[in-house]
């Protein structure tokens, strides 16, 4: 993979919570579901608050499960509420 200039110091300054976020961003977007997307994504060190509203239990079991496969994620703290 290519990274250009910009992109490599932009991400020398992110923080640890930052690059979390952007894991678990990409992880619940590669997922497939469109609505894993909207769900908001807030990182303390090593714990992560994942919070919105999907359709069914099997989506927000899926955001959790592919939340903790990411290695930096200790903690998972879940706020994402079920229904229309």
């Amino acid at each position: 993979m290519s990274v250009d200039h910009v992109s490599s110091q932009a991400s020398r300054t992110s923080t640890f919570e930052d690059i979390v976020i952007d894991e678990v961003r990409q992880a619940l977007a590669d997922s497939g579901y469109a609505e894993l997307q909207s769900l908001e994504v807030i990182v303390d060190g090593h714990e992560v608050c994942l919070r919105g509203h999907v359709s069914t239990r099997y989506l927000r079991q899926k955001a959790e499960f592919l939340t903790l496969s990411i290695p930096d994620v200790g903690i998972l703290r879940s706020e994402i509420e079920v229904g229309a």
